[in-house]
């Protein structure tokens, strides 16, 4: 029976944790991965890569492979949602809403190369997770109108969960298309194979509203969606609890 050590740190101002059949060396290897693209894409660092870009002080030339990695990835994203995503609705370059995701990748990517098969990386609700085959990894959905109850858990093998909302951090996620800010009370949760997809269509899907979005996620394969409405209705995709063995608590 494997035995998995959990750790807990902050980075990007959440806690994050991560639970795997790991040593600890190898769990703070991939901490570090996170960390480091904290330091490079921080808003409130001035001395971070993202803040001279925007500042003006780097130019596109002389930005790093992967902050270009990143500008490619968000124009593409921006492309493929319609524009409901966009790192760039301010005026200037804001990629946190995708960063977030690809750290979390980073860090998966740090575990695979140690022969890590068994792991649960937690960024503030965004999870990804790996398994032997034998491992049934269990994420708590929240109710976005109580913070201490538990809508229901999606139990997943191998995958990612991402669920995106203003419970937790107020009203921050903005309707490009609108000009907006989204402040409904809702909340939108996606699974499926990839967690830097996963975290944008989540935000993607918050600006579109439920009618649009659940069109939305039909049209991309493998990936399944719950939305939480303000009153408290569930809507689901149809393959959200067949394929992923959830059970909503009422």
């Amino acid at each position: 029976m494997p035995r998995y050590l959990r750790i807990v740190e902050t980075v990007m101002g959440i806690p994050v944790s991560i639970e795997a059949d790991a040593t600890s060396d190898v769990i703070g290897q991939a901490f570090a991965a996170l960390h480091k693209v904290d330091a490079q894409f921080s808003m409130y660092l001035p001395a971070s890569e993202l803040c001279q870009y925007r500042a003006g002080t780097l130019t596109d030339e002389q930005v790093s492979p992967e902050m270009r990695e990143v500008m490619r990835s968000c124009e593409k994203l921006q492309a493929q949602t319609e524009g409901y995503f966009s790192a760039y609705y301010s005026g200037n370059f804001d990629p946190t809403g995708y960063v977030k995701g690809w750290a979390i990748a980073r860090a998966a990517k740090v575990l695979h190369t140690a022969n890590v098969v068994c792991y649960s990386i937690n960024a503030g609700g965004d999870v990804m997770m790996a398994s032997n085959g034998e491992k049934l990894w269990r994420v708590g959905i929240q109710d976005p109108r109580d913070s201490r109850r538990i809508l229901g858990r999606v139990s997943i093998k191998s995958g990612a969960i991402a669920t995106s909302g203003n419970y937790v951090r107020g009203a921050h996620i903005y309707d490009p298309k609108r000009g907006v800010v989204v402040d409904d009370g809702s909340s939108v949760s996606i699974i499926g194979p990839d967690i830097v997809l996963a975290d944008v269509y989540a935000t993607a899907c918050i600006a579109m509203g439920n009618d649009k979005a659940i069109r939305f996620i039909a049209q991309q394969p493998d990936y399944e969606a719950l939305f939480v409405q303000a009153n408290g209705e569930l809507m689901a995709t149809a393959g959200f609890m067949k394929n992923f063995s959830t059970q909503i608590v009422r």
